[in-house]
């Protein structure tokens, strides 16, 4: 007799260090396992009163070139990428220390993470995981953007983009996926986050990207690639934005039992829409599901 799929959190304790990509700033970072029913949850603890920041998206601040979790006055920038991680290994409640305010963006990729939550380990919990299935569609649009949830019997992502104005012979204009089998996890991981080098003056004059270089970011200087040497045979720009979309679902606090469908994504539109959706009671049941 099949039972429900249950909660995990991580089989021990580890630590890993790094640069903040928006920061610039030098981060120590302890990843804890945790009790059932937690949740993920980020604890500031370079405060003499250690800040718990639930990963919520009711606890987002800002999202426009990272997204950036705030409670009580106290943030968390660039969480994106960890919760890929957190959510294709399906780690349910886990306590993320840190003593400072971003997460290391170590090579702008989620694989580094992956890598580093499988050789901790994942521990089975005695709890039932609950799932979020969609009734209705839910949309949300700005401008020519746009992002919809909609029912579907398992999670599946498409994320379609237009790039053909900025690479040459850019072909690839959208990805489908479900993120069931390891070798789409890992790729998908492993494309590094994106910007242009007409930005860069402006970012860093604001304040932002202070830890970006040529390592962990892929510059666009015109139509061309000015550093391919970090990048594998088969990055493409939308495996870093399902990336990130799918992280930015995770800050829902349940997985997905649904349909999420986007054109031009970003994280203001994935946190408008996980705020439209929990909005609309109608929209959605909480559920337990049975293990195949």
């Amino acid at each position: 007799m099949s039972s429900y799929i249950k909660q995990n959190t991580l089989n021990g304790i580890f630590k890993i260090s790094g640069v903040g990509l928006h920061t610039g700033k030098f981060i120590n970072v302890t990843f804890r396992p945790s009790k059932e029913d937690t949740g993920i949850i980020f604890r500031r603890i370079d405060y003499k009163t250690i800040f718990y920041i639930p990963a919520l998206f009711s606890n987002v601040q800002y999202c426009n070139y990272s997204t950036v979790l705030n409670y009580k006055g106290v943030s968390i920038y660039t969480v994106e990428h960890l919760l890929f991680a957190l959510s294709v290994l399906s780690i349910d409640n886990i306590i993320i220390d840190l003593d400072g305010e971003e997460i290391p963006i170590l090579d702008g990729s989620a694989y580094p993470f992956i890598k580093i939550l499988r050789d901790i380990g994942i521990t089975c919990q005695n709890k039932p995981r609950k799932f979020i299935k969609i009734k209705k569609k839910i949309i949300v649009n700005y401008e020519d953007r746009f992002v919809i949830l909609s029912p579907y019997n398992k999670y599946k992502m498409l994320v379609k983009l237009d790039f053909s104005y900025i690479l040459l012979n850019y072909s690839e204009n959208f990805i489908e996926t479900t993120l069931e089998n390891l070798l789409d996890i890992v790729n998908i991981s492993k494309s590094k986050t994106f910007g242009f080098l007409d930005d860069y003056g402006i970012l860093k004059k604001n304040g932002l990207i202070q830890g970006a270089n040529i390592k962990n970011v892929v510059v666009f200087n015109n139509k061309f690639i000015l550093n391919e040497d970090i990048i594998g045979s088969n990055y493409s720009i939308i495996k870093h934005k399902i990336l990130d979309s799918f992280g930015d679902m995770n800050l829902l606090g349940k997985k997905i039992i649904g349909f999420y469908y986007a054109y031009k994504p970003g994280h203001m539109l994935n946190n408008m829409l996980l705020n439209k959706l929990m909005n609309d009671i109608d929209s959605y049941e909480m559920v337990l599901c049975k293990e195949f």
